[in-house]
């Protein structure tokens, strides 16, 4: 969503190095950490500038590059050494 989009910021780190990336999503909120550090949060339902992002009623994980936005932006690598979806806890969140 472009208005979401407005608001990213980079994370800080050298993303040509292998990284740990982690987002925790659960009804209260949505986070990204980079190497156990978190990035962003998002919690609080919808305002001005987003949609609900932790309203989802089902998420699933996708590791993907898009360009949605037509051909003038630069290309991309995403290497992926592995992946793991936890189970939801409201006792770990």
């Amino acid at each position: 969503m472009p208005v979401q989009q407005e608001f990213a910021r980079k994370c800080g780190v050298d993303l040509s190095a292998w990284h740990n990336i982690a987002i925790e999503w659960t009804p209260d909120h949505v986070r990204g950490f980079v190497d156990g550090v978190q990035w962003y949060s998002f919690s609080g339902g919808a305002n001005a500038d987003r949609e609900c992002v932790q309203c989802a009623r089902s998420m699933h994980q996708t590791i993907q590059l898009d360009n949605v936005y037509g051909s003038t932006l630069q290309g991309a690598v995403y290497e992926v050494d592995w992946a793991r979806v936890y189970p939801y806890s409201p006792a770990s969140s």
